[in-house]
């Protein structure tokens, strides 16, 4: 009888195990920033989430006077990554300079 305990405690404790490094697995690959691009009245802006919680809202063109969005889809998606890209790097908050944004070829709209 104390065998066939200990053994069902064993194989509870590996199945939980197993449980457990599968919900691990799953979350892990997961992406850890997702993107969405979204249009305005001023033009394009985007939004990064990670796993549910909105962490960045852009409507506008970061860094540039007044409240212009960007002028194409395009502008706000590759601006996106760029700010993804920093802070998969360790940088937050990320920062752009007007470098950044001359390199992409960003303009508002």
């Amino acid at each position: 009888m104390k065998t066939k305990r200990l053994n069902l405690t064993r194989l509870i404790i590996v199945v939980a195990g197993l449980a457990g490094l599968l919900a691990f697995q799953y979350y892990k690959s997961r992406p850890q920033y997702q993107l969405h691009v979204f249009n305005t009245r001023q033009g394009w802006g985007y939004t990064i989430v990670s796993h549910g919680d909105s962490l960045i809202y852009q409507p506008t063109i970061p860094g540039e006077a007044g409240r212009n969005g960007f002028a194409r889809a395009e502008d706000a998606r590759q601006v996106g990554q760029l700010v993804i890209q920093k802070m998969e790097n360790g940088h937050f908050p990320p920062t752009l300079t007007q470098a950044d944004l001359t390199q992409l070829g960003v303009t508002a709209r």
